[in-house]
């Protein structure tokens, strides 16, 4: 049946020219004779990678896991994005990893979210995350371990809520995301497991004072005792707070990757350190893990006059200690915060 006149048929290939593979359109109008339009050479993931000598399963399962970003990075042409989605598909536990947890009486049920190098994993009815721990991670979460292992018990009531976990998780304190390492032997990789907990603190705003006071007095007796062994968290942020299943509701410190030894070079999230604290300070200390908690209660529980964090003149790093400090005077009852108000001056008082 011939076409109505006007319709134009037009079909994606590929043609060689010397050797370069391009991509051609073939247009088809009803009364005209076929032709070709070459357009702008056709890339591969492998062309994006380099010369990094990609693993064909990780390639695999970037095209399984990450569809969204392989698709951005092909249309865009960026190298960049296409070598941060290999990392994050690498750090993804590989079949023989899975069929190792299998025996181990772990089910995996893929990403926590799409997108994501976490995956959940189950024991039973018992619902777990697992992160593959990059080598600065392994070393610090390591020497974490080990400090840990030198105390007949973490800390007192630690075992009162994981009762219902994994019986040889490390619990460490009660507000701090208990977890073990697991290595693959085969592949030399170190995997981080920690029980699945409710909603992080990041989609949540405008916390009531006594949710606020909750949250003050646990991290704080969280960020003591990592302290009290020479550790900061190092990364005190929303994202890095659960909400506990109640009740009552509580607060959990997760995401142990960052933890650091204090006098070492920290990696803190930018738009929660203060500026003067950033420029002056590259170490962990205590006053990163405080400041940041404080930032934190100045973007969640301040009510209508929360802090936007991470926008705008304040993108690069947070609003320096002054304005913070400023703001939760205006925005926070003093009895709320009055305990991290003296932690949050110890260093300066220390330095004099």
């Amino acid at each position: 049946m011939a076409a109505s006149r006007g319709f134009r048929l037009r079909l994606t290939g590929l043609a060689n020219n010397r050797g370069l593979a391009r991509r051609i359109n073939l247009v088809v109008p009803c009364d005209e004779p076929f032709h070709v339009e070459a357009g702008e050479p056709t890339l591969t993931l492998e062309d994006l990678l380099g010369s990094r000598g990609a693993i064909k399963s990780v390639v695999r399962r970037m095209r399984l896991d990450f569809s969204s970003q392989v698709t951005l990075a092909l249309q865009t042409r960026d190298a960049q994005l296409a070598k941060d989605t290999y990392d994050r598909a690498e750090a993804m536990p590989s079949h023989l990893t899975i069929e190792q947890f299998n025996m181990e009486g772990y089910q995996f049920a893929g990403q926590i979210f799409p997108g994501s190098s976490l995956v959940v994993a189950y024991q039973g009815l018992s619902a777990f995350v697992v992160k593959m721990l990059k080598n600065g991670e392994r070393e610090r979460v390591g020497a974490f371990r080990d400090k840990l292992s030198l105390l007949s018990r973490p800390c007192e009531d630690a075992a009162t809520t994981t009762s219902t976990l994994n019986a040889d998780l490390l619990n460490v304190h009660p507000h701090i995301v208990p977890f073990k390492l697991w290595e693959d032997t085969q592949r030399g990789r170190i995997f981080m497991v920690m029980p699945r907990l409710r909603e992080t603190l990041e989609p949540l705003r405008d916390l009531s004072n006594d949710h606020a006071s909750v949250l003050i007095t646990q991290l704080t007796s969280a960020l003591r005792f990592l302290h009290g062994l020479d550790f900061v968290h190092g990364d005190v942020k929303p994202a890095n707070i659960c909400v506990s299943d109640g009740p009552p509701a509580s607060f959990v410190l997760i995401d142990l990757g960052s933890i650091q030894q204090i006098g070492k070079r920290v990696n803190a999230t930018p738009p929660y350190v203060p500026l003067d604290l950033s420029r002056s300070s590259l170490l962990a200390s205590p006053d990163v893990d405080w400041w940041m908690l404080a930032v934190t209660l100045a973007e969640k529980c301040c009510g209508k006059n929360c802090l936007v964090v991470g926008e705008g003149r304040w993108s690069a790093s947070a609003p320096p200690k002054a304005t913070i400090l400023e703001h939760l005077t205006k925005n926070l009852s003093p009895e709320i915060w009055a305990g991290l108000h003296g932690e949050m001056f110890r260093g300066d008082e220390n330095t004099k």
